[in-house]
This record gives C-alpha cells, structure tokens and sequence, in this order.
C-alpha cells in the first residue's frame, strides 16, 4: 500500500531506519492519518 520497500519497513517500524518525509506522507496516506499523528514534536 506505501510502495516503501518490503525491507525497508520493518526497519522503520522498528526505529533501526528513519523514514524520509516522503514515505512518512506515504505511510499516513495509507493508514489514513495525518504525517502530524506519527511523529513526536
């Protein structure tokens, strides 16, 4: 659904890889939140 890379996600899920602000937009686009609900201020 993102398009990431099969490997690439498991990486940023478990916080061994940070994730661009493009696939940030990806992965909130895909699980329908905005980019703002996935990161810490």
């Amino acid at each position: 659904m993102t398009g990431i890379n099969r490997r690439t996600l498991p990486r940023i899920e478990s916080g061994t890889s940070d994730p661009g602000y493009g696939d940030l937009i990806r992965i909130a686009d895909a699980i329908g939140v905005d980019v703002a609900d996935l990161v810490r201020w």
